[in-house]
């Protein structure tokens, strides 16, 4: 024959290599990358609780988290005739804005419906990068425990567990584990997400108030159940005016902290319950 193909191990050695570095490639783009397209949001089921007459209970990390991840549905809660209690559990103080941060969340929350008498602040320290290593917290699970005994909420929003801020992290996982062991304890427990891949979560990122958002791929599992809450016209405009109320975050010259902010002026809220 004039074409005579020899294979060598080398070239068996190098398909492997090659095949290997694809798989690993694409490994990387969907644990780190991979984001649902737009058109998602008309498959992504619609949050159907009902809000009327219920105690709900917000755990917020930092002085901005409740308004991000729920101002709508506070809104919608108020309107129902919901009491709604916010507890922010850290001080927000690590760099020295504390007390002003705290102003911030209550005139935030003040303008979708939350009077004072509703804030709580637990004012533990903010966790540093070092605390990475030991996600249960003895103190956060004791006050949560007791939060949730004493006021024994139909609805508990709270950060997701796999939220890769520290604090958020310490909240959702000791939700996570409080709600698992206590069988007598038993709300409703949804899970909103904030910090995750700051590339490529909320896609895309910034100011788009007519996109949706939408779950991180690797976050979608079998056990797992997100849902979307559209938000109205005004619903979403005064969300937009309470995150525009905390100027100490959106006066820093950080561009990412400044989308994340902006991030979640969307179409929806998003919400995470276990099956």
């Amino acid at each position: 024959p004039l074409l005579t193909l020899h294979i060598y191990k080398r070239h068996v050695l190098m398909m492997v290599i090659i095949v290997w570095l694809v798989l690993l490639g694409y490994g990387a783009y969907f644990r780190f990358f991979m984001v649902l397209p737009q058109g998602a949001a008309t498959i992504l089921p619609e949050m159907s609780l009902d809000l009327t007459d219920k105690k709900i209970l917000i755990l917020s990390p930092h002085c901005d988290d409740e308004i991000l991840s729920s101002a709508g549905l506070i809104q919608r809660a108020q309107q129902n005739n919901s009491n709604v209690r916010v507890v922010i559990t850290t001080d927000c103080n690590s760099r020295k804005i504390g007390a002003k941060r705290q102003e911030e969340s209550k005139k935030a929350l003040k303008s979708v419906g939350i009077n004072n008498d509703n804030i709580f602040f637990w004012n533990l320290p903010e966790k540093d990068k070092s605390s990475q290593q030991n996600i249960k917290d003895s103190d956060v699970y004791g006050l949560i425990k007791s939060e949730v005994e004493s006021f024994l909420p139909d609805l508990l929003l709270a950060p997701h567990f796999d939220d890769t801020h520290i604090d958020h992290k310490i909240v959702g996982s000791s939700v996570a584990e409080i709600i698992e062991e206590e069988k007598n304890i038993k709300p409703i427990v949804a899970y909103y997400l904030i910090h995750y891949n700051f590339l490529k979560y909320p896609s895309p990122s910034g100011f788009n108030p007519d996109d949706y958002l939408l779950p991180p791929v690797r976050l979608i599992g079998l056990n797992d159940e997100w849902f979307k809450l559209t938000l109205s016209g005004e619903e979403i405009e005064n969300k937009k005016e309470a995150i525009f109320m905390y100027k100490s975050q959106l006066s820093i010259r950080n561009p990412i902290l400044q989308d994340l902010l902006l991030d979640f002026i969307r179409q929806n809220e998003l919400f995470m319950i276990k099956k």
